[in-house]
């Protein structure tokens, strides 16, 4: 959802957002916000998925980019800020001119191994 206002003190009915994701098949329900011609924020909720809320979506990044583009006509390379509210700051670098690319630095969270 493309917004105007600010998102940082959203604070949605998680419960109402999961059945939303049932009702319409979907993995997320999120808001985005142009700050500038370079720079959106983020937030992607994810209830119905047992994530109450993503700090970096790659698999947006992409969509939001062209999508900013598109609405607010903002350049090509963006930096999308999302994950601050949840204490996990997160910095995505997109690309949405004639092609798309997302990119950015990871920290690692959790570390594991399988035996099979």
């Amino acid at each position: 959802m493309p917004t105007e206002a600010p998102i940082g003190g959203l604070g949605p009915d998680l419960p109402a957002v999961a059945r939303l994701q049932r009702r319409h098949r979907t993995a997320s329900v999120a808001a985005v916000r142009r700050l500038d011609d370079r720079t959106l924020h983020a937030r992607v909720f994810c209830p119905g998925l047992g994530i109450a809320e993503d700090p970096g979506t790659g698999s947006a990044a992409g969509p939001f980019g062209r999508l900013a583009r598109a609405r607010w006509g903002t350049d090509a390379d963006l930096t999308i800020y999302q994950g601050d509210e949840i204490g996990r700051p997160c910095r995505i670098q997109v690309h949405a001119g004639n092609t798309l690319r997302v990119g950015g630095a990871v920290t690692p969270v959790a570390e594991g191994f399988f035996t099979l």
